[in-house]
């Protein structure tokens, strides 16, 4: 019998935010320890990734569905008895009646999903004992399938990163049905320390299923490690990698640029940012104000494929990475990325950060810390370049002992395919 995966995503492989190099890293690792690779988007967002990893398929019924794109088809379902049974827990529950609602719709999203994913396991045959359900976010679609396995016993596994890990970033979840998801799941994998702490705390009674895997970078060239300036050249350059939101804080990004320059004049700097958002209109305007020093360049270059992110580490001279994120549940693929090319970091440290950026690659400082006191921080390395140069190489041995995506794909690949029955054979 063919062992199957079922890999549900948000949109991945069409256009998304994060997905990409959250996902790719793990595709041929997927189709190696699978017969079958079936991924699930729930969204189609177009600019479709072509996928050229042998037996993976991608089935878009659930993004093509007519109640995914018009909401209101999905209002009938607020009727349904395995909707309508939730509604007395989320009456104890909801702190108003606005909460109340946003916790109902979210069941009405779950029951329209669990009745999509019904419709595929039909459509490709699918056997629970040989089928792994795979969600790469623990969110609604994850406790579709739980409530699946309340009649079959399905087995599920489900990554989590950040809004999904904590609660109080989606107060519309209403929390007895991620306990009840728990319950029914085989794996939780958190990103970061962090947030297995977190659920094991708000989820008691689940230690057992519940554990850290971290996702990692990937590299082109594992030995190519990006330059930087020399101390004596009077030049810097800041890179960061977020999208504009205000949970990200890219605006101090551009707050900690100007001091730095402020500070010192004397010195060519330069900001690039990558990424997009519902700021980027406002980050645009504050760097074309007259408070921008003559001695600051910022380079705004928009979103960009994960490829094109390398490109600038193998063909720019990079002195630092900056992420001052209000939030982050995992270990920031980012963060991540720069260390794999030893560019030390400078950070919020928030949710998982602290685990990659510790004091010998780079620097973390709580948030709200004054941009003048992370440029104290930042001139207590960068005036004995001895000390530079020796952040920047260990960093660079960070990632490849603990941070390395391809080890640690393999090794996550290799563990949940062990949930299911028979091995795939090497023929």
């Amino acid at each position: 019998m063919p062992r199957n995966v079922v890999l549900v995503t948000t949109a991945f492989p069409s256009a998304s935010v994060t997905e990409e190099a959250f996902i790719t890293p793990e595709l041929e690792v997927l189709s190696t320890k699978f017969d079958r690779v079936i991924i699930v988007p729930l969204l189609n967002n177009g600019s479709i990734k072509e996928i050229t990893y042998p037996d993976i398929t991608v089935d878009w019924s659930v993004a093509d569905s007519l109640s995914t794109r018009y909401n209101l088809l999905k209002l009938p379902y607020l009727l349904k008895p395995r909707v309508m049974r939730n509604y007395p827990e989320i009456i104890k529950t909801a702190g108003g009646l606005r909460c109340y609602i946003s916790r109902a719709v979210y069941c009405m999203n779950v029951e329209a999903m669990r009745s999509k994913l019904k419709k595929i396991i039909r459509r490709h045959g699918l056997s629970a004992d040989s089928t792994l359900f795979y969600t790469f976010w623990f969110d609604f679609t994850t406790i579709s399938l739980a409530e699946i396995a309340e009649t079959e016993p399905i087995h599920i596994v489900s990554r989590a990163h950040g809004y999904d890990i904590y609660d109080h970033l989606a107060p519309n979840r209403p929390p007895h049905l991620r306990q009840r998801a728990l319950n029914r799941m085989t794996r939780l994998y958190p990103a970061s320390r962090n947030g297995e702490l977190f659920l094991r705390h708000s989820y008691p009674g689940n230690n057992d299923k519940i554990s850290m895997r971290i996702l990692g970078s990937v590299k082109r060239d594992i030995n190519f490690l990006t330059p930087c300036h020399s101390c004596g050249s009077r030049q810097v350059t800041f890179l960061s990698v977020a999208r504009v939101s205000p949970e990200k804080g890219v605006r101090r990004n551009l707050d900690f640029v100007i001091k730095y320059s402020q500070i010192h004049p004397e010195q060519s700097v330069k900001w690039i940012h990558v990424g997009d958002g519902p700021e980027m209109h406002i980050l645009k305007a504050e760097s074309k104000k007259d408070v921008i020093p003559a001695n600051l360049t910022i380079e705004l270059r928009g979103a960009m494929p994960n490829d094109d992110v390398h490109r600038i580490y193998e063909s720019e001279t990079v002195d630092w990475v900056i992420l001052f994120s209000d939030t982050e549940g995992g270990c920031p693929i980012a963060i991540c990325e720069a260390i794999s090319y030893s560019v030390p970091v400078i950070a919020n440290a928030v949710g998982g950060v602290p685990e990659i950026v510790t004091p010998d690659a780079g620097i973390t400082v709580v948030p709200a810390t004054k941009p003048e006191d992370i440029v104290a921080a930042v001139d207590s390395i960068m005036e004995d370049e001895q000390k530079f140069r020796k952040l920047k190489d260990t960093a660079f041995i960070r990632w490849k002992d603990r941070f390395c995506a391809k080890k640690l794909r393999e090794d996550f690949v290799a563990e949940i395919s062990g949930f299911i029955n028979p091995e795939k054979s090497d023929s």
